[in-house]
């Protein structure tokens, strides 16, 4: 369990109350935490019910439409899904996927970026003179 206490309002009103809230036990990773145009995003998780569908939003922090997937846990809770290829569209784009169980109603999240730092380096081949590149 989760116990969150007070806070501050939008409008700078000080939360004297408290709440108690279950976690779960389900969990939402990738495979890495930067991608490039390209590259295919590995979701893995565990933890969901068996026989389970869980959805993947994938939510930009830009303008774009979230993109909507779904996986059915396997007989160990296990989920997995690899239908997601980072677009051109996404350089420089930060990304929350939030993982809803549709039977458990478990939820879990994390983030990943496709940070758009990278280079494309040519290839050079010496040549000695008089001779011929094959």
């Amino acid at each position: 369990e989760v116990i969150v206490t007070g806070g501050v309002t939008g409008s700078g009103k000080v939360l004297r109350t408290m709440a108690a809230l279950e976690s779960s036990p389900a969990t939402v990773t990738t495979d890495k935490t930067d991608y490039q145009p390209g590259d295919i995003v590995i979701i893995s998780g565990t933890g969901w019910e068996p026989g389970e569908t869980v959805q993947l939003t994938l939510h930009r922090d830009n303008d774009s439409e979230d993109t909507v997937l779904s996986t059915v846990a396997d007989q160990d809770g296990n989920i997995s899904n690899s239908d997601y290829e980072v677009q051109w569209s996404d350089l420089d784009v930060s990304f929350l996927l939030t993982a809803v169980g549709q039977t458990s109603g478990f939820t879990a999240q994390t983030t990943f970026t496709d940070a758009g730092a990278f280079t494309v380096t040519p290839l050079t081949q010496s040549v000695a003179a008089g001779s011929r590149i094959r």
